[in-house]
């Protein structure tokens, strides 16, 4: 049972740190990066617009949604931590994260239009999991305490 309670604390701090990269992640990129100041449809955006600012409720809701997903995520991790190959916490951390990764964005990629916009949410979300596996799997070894 203290796993249990550990994957979930250790879940919602990842899963806050998930929603804040996987919201402001593609922000910047769009509009600071390599696809210039392009939104995902393709036409310029300028900050203050009314697009933009119907966005800024985008990193509230991606934070929220983080949360729930760490703590399920988190359990689960609990769960199945022994069986996870890799010898230290952050090891299974990444693995599980990138196995979360890769069944959550294979399943959507059939059919998919290849855009800039697919790009972009593949390597950001790519990088959510990869920060929430390192966080999951360090708090869980013994950087979060079990009460």
């Amino acid at each position: 049972m203290d796993n249990v309670v550990v994957g979930i604390k250790a879940g919602l701090i990842g899963g806050i740190a998930w929603g804040g990269i996987e919201s402001i992640l593609p922000e910047i990129i769009i509009h600071f990066g390599v696809f210039g100041n392009l939104s995902t449809v393709g036409y310029p955006l300028q900050f203050g617009s009314s697009v933009l600012s119907a966005s800024l409720l985008i990193p509230l809701v991606m934070c929220v949604l983080g949360i729930i997903g760490g703590i399920i995520f988190g359990t689960i991790f609990a769960a199945i931590h022994d069986k996870i190959p890799g010898k230290s916490g952050k090891t299974k951390g990444v693995y599980y994260s990138l196995i979360i990764w890769l069944i959550s964005n294979v399943s959507g990629l059939f059919g998919a239009i290849y855009t800039y916009g697919l790009i972009l949410y593949i390597g950001s979300s790519f990088t959510a999991n990869l920060v929430f596996g390192l966080i999951l799997g360090t708090l869980f070894e013994g950087g979060i305490e079990k009460h």
